[in-house]
């Protein structure tokens, strides 16, 4: 029999794509939760914005290109695509932070006829106030719930892994082992694999030494040289430009109330 914590696997593996190069991994986390949604039945719409990529028109599927647009560039980050230099998460500090994915999904998640509508939780994992229980109940309770999904924002370094900060969806539970299954966008790097509560728990306790900065537009100040910061000290002093600061990781949950 299938676990009941297995639902989400099945619909997620569906719509997920290895990120399209080695700083999208938020990106290719967010689209694969999206295009996971894609299957919900509901009477007066799911409140879910997918694009139709021209590829696959006419059919909803989101891309780790055309998810951005209007609102992500008033809300997440000012520009997109043309490589490094030019393409904001492609720039300095690289990536998208917890509070950039949030801003990402709500562009595409809405609140729906009634007053019903999709809710999304941050959650950063504080080991001095937060419990590894508090985080396996909330984690094992998404899982349950056909209507919920689990990101989470890790260093793969305290995981057993090569690499630091990363994004991945998550797609099942396992009671006998205690462990989640992460299934990484980073398909070239690493297979789906099932990692243990209290080490997950450790890799989102880390910090994102740039987690909060002056988002979406705050690069368009920066020279070409900051830009593309090619030694250690251009990279520190582009940080401050930007007005980073230090940042926990955690997960965010999404759910249709």
């Amino acid at each position: 029999t299938i676990s009941q914590y297995s639902s989400d696997f099945f619909l997620i593996s569906s719509g997920l794509d290895a990120q399209m190069n080695q700083a999208y991994c938020g990106t290719a986390t967010a689209v694969a939760v999206l295009n996971s949604l894609r299957f919900l039945k509901v009477a007066n719409g799911n409140g879910v914005d997918i694009p139709v990529d021209p590829i696959y028109d006419p059919y909803p599927y989101a891309t780790q290109e055309d998810i951005f647009g209007d609102c992500t560039k008033a809300h997440v980050i000012s520009h997109t695509g043309g490589g490094p230099g030019v393409d904001g998460i492609l720039t300095p500090p690289f990536g998208l932070s917890m509070a950039q994915v949030v801003e990402l999904l709500r562009c595409h998640l809405s609140v729906i006829s009634g007053g019903s509508g999709w809710k999304i939780t941050e959650q950063y994992v504080d080991s001095t106030h937060m419990t590894i229980g508090k985080m396996r109940f909330d984690l094992k309770n998404a899982l349950m719930d056909n209507n919920s999904r689990v990101l989470v924002n890790y260093d793969r370094s305290a995981v057993g892994q090569y690499g630091g900060g990363h994004w991945s969806p998550v797609g099942s539970y396992s009671e006998k082992e205690d462990a989640f299954l992460v299934l990484d966008v980073a398909k070239y790097k690493y297979p789906p694999v099932w990692i243990p509560s209290e080490r997950l728990f450790d890799g989102m306790a880390t910090t994102d030494d740039c987690g909060m900065w002056n988002y979406p537009d705050g690069q368009d100040a920066l020279s070409q040289e900051e830009r593309n910061a090619h030694t250690p000290k251009n990279y520190a002093s582009t940080l401050e430009k930007l007005g980073c600061q230090p940042e926990l990781r955690g997960y965010i949950i999404v759910t249709r109330s």
